[in-house]
């Protein structure tokens, strides 16, 4: 906390600083994006007749949370005066100090562990459906419950992190806290380690393939597009690193903003490795399509000829509802 003797002569520009606006632009961002590529995935599983995977539930689910997270970041900065110095707040608007506590370290991380979940969830449930390779599917349901338990574990330590709960911004001399900036920032970790995991599941599988060079690399890039979040969870768990205990509602704004993009950009890259069915329709008559299309049987296949045949997102062999199809060819439809 800061005394009020050590606030009594503040300038006026020192006053005035705020660096909310940076946590509001990122939180509408993330909104819109997060809204605007849930939509597109949407779209793109309805041109193709496909079978379920939970993703289809997990992704909605995802956005939700999402924009609770960053809900509660804009309402930090706007209700709480996050932004300011902590000085500024304390003397100023000492009904804030509360009400930020609250926000920024009780509801912000646990949307967070949720925001987080769901959507690598619905990467790791694509993952499960596309690989054969038992250790494949094994590994994947292992990275799955990592994800979940750790989910758990975060929530369950960061709602009792002080006891009393409310013994952040309603101190009593028997209440106690752990070491809350350490807990956040190492919240992170089984993030990086999961991303890590999730980029290297695939490399074996994509090594194997008897393809075209342009489509190993098209086939590479899909599935290493789950692991875009794994930049994310590096800066934010830097971005603790920065934050000091003499000021922190100004120094925490990174480590704020980073906590609504990662799950963001999770977010994104679990809608993104599902709409090659809207870019082939996009750009059907284009040059770009037939770089990601066209098995390595007939790359001279015609749109026309593959709408005909009925092309099939994870119409794989041994998925519900799929075609046999070539062991090459299959990572085509994907």
């Amino acid at each position: 906390m800061v005394s009020t003797s050590s606030s009594a002569n503040l300038s006026l520009q020192y006053r005035n600083e705020s660096r909310g606006s940076e946590v509001v632009a990122a939180s509408v961002l993330f909104i819109v994006l997060g809204t605007v590529f849930t939509l597109l995935r949407a779209w793109a599983r309805f041109l193709q007749v496909t079978p379920f995977l939970w993703g289809d539930v997990l992704v909605p689910i995802g956005l939700v949370f999402l924009i609770a997270t960053s809900a509660v970041a804009i309402a930090a900065v706007e209700v709480g005066n996050f932004g300011r110095h902590t000085k500024v707040i304390w003397r100023y608007y000492p009904e804030s100090l509360a009400l930020n506590f609250q926000l920024l370290f009780y509801a912000l991380p646990c949307l967070y562990c949720f925001a987080i979940t769901f959507p690598k969830l619905a990467i790791l449930n694509l993952y499960i459906h596309v690989c054969r390779e038992p250790w494949m599917r094994w590994a994947s349901y292992g990275i799955t419950a990592i994800t979940i338990i750790s989910a758990l574990v975060n929530l369950f330590t960061t709602i009792f992190q002080c006891t009393p709960i409310d013994q952040l911004w309603n101190p009593s001399p028997k209440g106690h806290c752990m070491n809350i900036g350490a807990h956040f920032q190492w919240a992170s970790f089984p993030n990086i380690f999961t991303d890590v995991a999730i980029l290297i599941v695939p490399i074996p599988m994509v090594l194997k393939l008897e393809v075209p060079m342009r489509l190993k690399v098209g086939v590479a890039v899909t599935f290493f597009t789950g692991s875009i979040g794994l930049v994310a969870s590096i800066a934010r768990f830097a971005s603790f690193n920065r934050s000091t205990a003499a000021d922190p509602f100004w120094d925490s704004v990174p480590a704020a903003i980073w906590t609504v993009a990662e799950p963001g950009i999770y977010l994104i890259a679990a809608c993104l490795v599902t709409l090659k069915p809207l870019i082939n329709y996009i750009f059907r008559e284009s040059r770009i399509a037939p770089a990601f299309s066209k098995n390595s049987t007939s790359r001279t296949l015609s749109s026309q000829d593959e709408e005909s045949r009925g092309v099939k997102m994870y119409s794989l062999p041994g998925i519900r509802g799929g075609t046999a199809v070539a062991p090459a060819s299959r990572f085509s439809k994907m």
